[in-house]
């Protein structure tokens, strides 16, 4: 289930869900996810708990605090460093 979604350049998101955190492609639907294995420290996020600082930031709340995406930095990730 999705809990909130922020359009960071042209077709991709960052969600998140009570699983989780996704980046999705929306051209490709190629998806990302982020769980406590890739360094996620929770996992579980709250239904509309999503906002946006001033300098680009996005913060999703939920189980167990508050959890800050810089989306100008890298989001590919080790395992797959051509992604999207």
């Amino acid at each position: 289930m999705s809990t909130s979604c922020w359009k960071i350049r042209n077709a991709i998101f960052w969600v998140s869900t009570d699983d989780g955190l996704a980046l999705i492609d929306d051209r490709t639907f190629a998806i990302r996810s982020f769980r406590r294995a890739e360094g996620l420290p929770i996992t579980g996020y709250w239904v509309g708990s999503g906002a946006a600082t001033f300098k680009g930031e996005m913060l999703f709340g939920g189980i167990g605090g508050l959890t800050v995406v810089q989306p100008t930095g890298s989001h590919t990730g080790p395992s797959n460093p051509d992604w999207p």
